[in-house]
């Protein structure tokens, strides 16, 4: 893939392609995990703060192989929250 930004042009392998758009993925998922925890934790009276950046990854990582597109988004993010908090309490 070539990207082409003020007189400059970057070529990307098809293998820095992906690594790229894994990477980009997992940013935008790790913030839908901290928005579900802040949900998960205003219904169950938790504390947001008491979450880990690890725990955020972990979340997002069990998110992304677990995805199911029959199943809705809020119900996995909201089984993987609820393992992690009961298994870490």
């Amino acid at each position: 893939m070539q990207i082409e930004r003020e007189n400059a042009v970057f070529i990307l392998t098809p293998e820095e392609l992906e690594e790229a758009y894994r990477g980009k993925e997992l940013e935008y998922r790790m913030q839908d995990a901290k928005n579900h925890i802040a949900e998960f934790c205003a219904e169950n009276n938790c504390d947001e703060n008491w979450w880990t950046e690890k725990d955020v990854r972990k979340i997002a990582e069990c998110f992304m192989k677990g995805y199911d597109c029959n199943m809705p988004e809020n119900a996995l993010f909201h089984g993987i929250i609820e393992s992690v908090y009961l298994n870490r309490a």
